[in-house]
């Protein structure tokens, strides 16, 4: 596993776990070409249209209810779907984070603790 970055501190439980999901996944996505000679930033856009899709095809899945899970691994299923969602966000972070200096990690864990705090719905409706 890659080591995290001097702005990157382990501060919360989750970050080794989290930081090893996303090098797995921006090296497999750099490895079977989803970032041959694009810049993360000339490829922002179309990295989250990608990420959108994978949540279509999860509300896809979930019109014709099928769920996933169970005994073996079913293509085109929600739980699928999601894993490809969260795979391609993961990805696009460590991009993110190798040009930019960010902290995808750190940057979950955080927002996690101050969602934990927040009011009801967080005051709205929905």
């Amino acid at each position: 596993m890659d080591e995290l970055q001097s702005n990157c501190p382990p501060t919360h439980s989750h970050v080794n776990a989290v930081h090893a999901l996303k090098k797995q996944a921006s090296d497999t996505a750099t490895e079977k070409g989803f970032w041959d000679g694009l810049d993360v930033d000339e490829r922002f856009a179309e990295a989250i249209a990608l990420i959108h899709s994978e949540l279509s095809e999860a509300l896809e899945a979930h019109r014709n209810e099928r769920y996933g899970g169970g005994d073996g691994f079913q293509d085109d299923t929600v739980s699928v779907e999601l894993a490809d969602t969260v795979i391609r966000i993961l990805d696009l972070a460590d991009k993110l984070d190798e040009k930019h200096g960010s902290c995808f990690e750190a940057d979950l864990g955080t927002k996690m603790i101050k969602n934990k705090s927040r009011e009801y719905k967080h005051g709205k409706q929905y």
